[in-house]
């Protein structure tokens, strides 16, 4: 297939490389953190042995499978026979990550990124794209390879942390919502499978070879791994919600859409740091209550839902009668070439699961839901690649307003 002169992959094998890309990178993702919170799990939960000059640091006992698990975390100066790495599931997940995001936003040279009619040419927003990706996990990982945030690293962190806010604000005024939402995650994951690969896979083979080499266990090498190991264990919840976040239009589409998603993530990490401290702090749960509550008031405060798409009540001023020629000929400029039986666009309209505009009926039957994506969130259509003004998407709001009725 060759569309303006370059070649493209047919639709349909793009879509089953689509699908079993992000099975692999959802399969990768779940071992990876799942691995990653039973660890951390395991540290807090271990019991010191009574001989402080043992070289256990803990121990303990778990049930699963039917079976009982007798585990053991111990300093040692040989190097087990069997020894299992857990490094491959994070370079799986961001692999594939990586090449879902190209498929997505980059292979057609960056229009999905940008809302239409942004003075940002597509080119430059895709190499914003990556400048952001990689230039975010260079800029966290030289800072925290300074002296001063090994010495200060709550400052440091919080500093971390005003950064990322700034990145967050600062690409929604480029990128649309959903691309934006997922470029934060891409960056997140790209920080945490550097951690892997950088520092906490490094250290652990220096930690091995000075043991080969004679040199005894140096507890400074695990130190280093453990440090990087505790920034992704606070990055997991945050990044989780970008990787799902594309079902949530009424999140990404708002106006204040980098608000949403810096309170999500800060809601996130202090969820996952009362799962961390709850062995030393007894009122974690109120603590993970109160973070959700306050969080849930604040999403409430800004999400408050605006007019529902109900028939005009007696005396109500709904402007102009909007026929449903003029609703269907809006739909049929702005939706039909995904939302169709027939659709021009063959590779979108893959993912419309099975919504489809062709008649009166099936406009009337889907009517609520083209006034949140299209009228109200305006996230549809996607990117706004169709250029759909707000004098059609008011319009087509006016039309259901009044009942969305075939007259």
């Amino acid at each position: 297939m060759c569309v303006g002169g370059t070649t493209m992959l047919d639709p349909l094998v793009a879509e089953w490389l689509n699908i079993l890309g992000r099975w692999i990178h959802v399969i990768a993702g779940v071992m990876w953190v799942g691995n990653s919170m039973l660890f951390n799990w395991l540290d807090r939960s271990l019991i010191p042995p009574d001989d402080k000059t043992s070289r256990t640091i803990g121990k303990t006992w778990l049930l699963h499978g039917g079976g009982f698990y007798h585990v053991e975390k111990y300093t040692s100066d040989q190097v087990p026979p069997v020894l299992h790495w857990f490094k491959w599931q994070s370079y799986t997940t961001w692999v594939t990550g990586f090449i879902l995001l190209v498929a997505v936003y980059y292979a057609d040279g960056g229009s999905f990124l940008i809302p239409a009619g942004s003075e940002w040419p597509a080119r430059s927003a895709l190499w914003l794209g990556l400048g952001m990706v990689f230039g975010g996990f260079a800029l966290y990982d030289l800072t925290w390879r300074t002296s001063f945030a090994k010495k200060h690293d709550t400052i440091a962190g919080a500093l971390s942390v005003i950064v990322l806010f700034v990145i967050v604000y600062a690409i929604h005024q480029v990128f649309t919502g959903r691309s934006a939402y997922l470029h934060v995650g891409a960056m997140l994951g790209t920080c945490m499978a550097g951690n892997v690969f950088l520092h906490i896979t490094p250290s652990q083979k220096k930690l091995i070879n000075q043991i080969t080499e004679g040199g005894g266990y140096n507890k400074e090498m695990s130190t280093r791994a453990k440090a990087r190991s505790i920034h992704n264990n606070y990055m997991t919840f945050p990044m989780i919600f970008t990787m799902i976040s594309n079902h949530f239009a009424g999140l990404f589409g708002h106006e204040l859409n980098w608000l949403i998603l810096i309170i999500v993530m800060v809601t996130g990490a202090l969820v996952r740091h009362f799962m961390n401290i709850r062995w030393t702090f007894t009122h974690w749960p109120a603590g993970i209550g109160g973070t959700l509550g306050f969080a849930g008031v604040a999403l409430a405060a800004i999400l408050h839902p605006g007019p529902q798409p109900q028939a005009a009540a007696g005396g109500e001023d709904l402007g102009e009668p909007v026929s449903f020629a003029e609703a269907r000929n809006i739909i049929n400029q702005n939706c039909l070439a995904c939302h169709s039986a027939w659709p021009t666009d063959k590779v979108l309209s893959l993912a419309t699961g099975g919504v489809h505009y062709d008649t009166p009926q099936e406009i009337q039957k889907y009517a609520e839901r083209i006034y949140v994506r299209a009228v109200e969130t305006k996230t549809m259509p996607f990117a706004n690649m169709k250029e759909m003004s707000d004098e059609d998407r008011a319009t087509l709001g006016r039309w259901i307003k009044q009942g969305a009725r075939l007259e």
